[in-house]
C-alpha cells in the first residue's frame, strides 16, 4: 500500500520520552519482550515478523526473536498457491494466540489484510459507478467466464458472453490467467450483511473501442 500526503493512518505509540513520541504501524524490535507481545495480543496491535520457513500446515515466523506459527490459510487473503514465495519476506501480523508467556504464539497476516482491504474497498466503491472502464488482472478462468482483480481483494466477474464480440466456446480462447485487460462495469450488487461479498459484473468486449 502506498501512502500520500493527506492520507489518514492508524498508528500505535511504541515509545515516549522527553523529546518525542514514536509512532509505528506495527511493533518490531530485535529483543523478544513477552509483556510487549502480550499487549499486542490483547490490544490487537500488529507486530512485524519474518517468515523463516515452511512447516506442516503453515509457516514459522520470527517475531522479536520468538518463533510463532502462521497457518497457511492465514498468510494471505487468498489461497497460497506457492507457499515458498512467502519464505524470507517480512510482513505485519496479528497475534491470535498467546500462551506460555509468549512461548506459544499463533499469528495471522490475513486479519491485517482484511483490515486494510476494508478501508480500500470503501474508497473503491465510493469512486466507481456503472459504466466506468477500469484495468484489471485475470485471476481465475472458469467454464462460465473469468474473474478479474480490480483492486487487491476486489474482483469482478466477466460472463463468457461478455468476453468477446465473436462466439466463444471457452474463456481460455480469449483470455489467459494474469493477463492485464480493460473492463467496463455493468453492475454492482451489494451484500448488506457481508460487504466483501459484493458482486461486480464486468465486460471486456464493451470496454473495447
Amino acid at each position: 500500500f502506498n501512502y500520500r500526503a493527506g492520507d489518514t493512518l492508524e498508528l500505535y505509540v511504541v515509545s515516549i520520552n522527553d523529546s518525542e513520541i514514536r509512532l509505528s504501524k506495527s511493533i518490531s524490535g530485535a529483543d523478544g519482550n513477552a509483556l510487549m507481545l502480550r499487549d499486542a495480543y490483547e490490544k490487537k496491535i500488529p507486530v512485524a515478523g519474518k517468515v523463516t520457513e515452511e512447516c506442516k500446515g503453515g509457516f514459522r515466523v520470527d517475531i522479536m526473536k520468538k518463533i510463532a506459527f502462521c497457518p497457511i490459510s492465514q498468510i494471505d487473503y487468498k489461497y497460497a498457491e506457492s507457499p515458498d514465495a512467502y519464505v524470507g519476506s517480512t510482513f505485519d501480523f496479528l497475534i491470535t494466540k498467546f500462551e506460555e508467556k509468549g512461548k506459544n504464539l499463533v499469528v495471522s497476516r490475513r486479519e491485517i489484510l482484511k483490515r486494510q482491504f476494508a478501508v480500500a474497498r470503501e474508497k473503491f466503491f465510493n469512486k466507481i459507478t456503472i459504466g466506468d472502464i477500469l484495468e484489471g488482472r485475470i485471476t481465475k478462468i472458469m467454464p462460465f467466464g473469468a474473474f478479474v482483480e480490480l483492486e487487491p481483494g476486489i474482483e469482478g466477474m466477466v460472463h463468457i458472453s461478455e468476453l468477446s464480440w465473436s462466439r466463444t466456446n471457452h474463456p481460455d480462447e480469449v483470455v489467459q490467467r494474469d493477463q492485464i485487460i480493460k473492463v467496463k462495469i455493468l453492475g454492482i450488487e451489494p451484500d448488506p450483511k457481508k460487504p466483501e461479498n459484493t458482486k461486480i459484473s464486468v465486460s471486456i468486449k464493451q470496454a473495447q473501442d
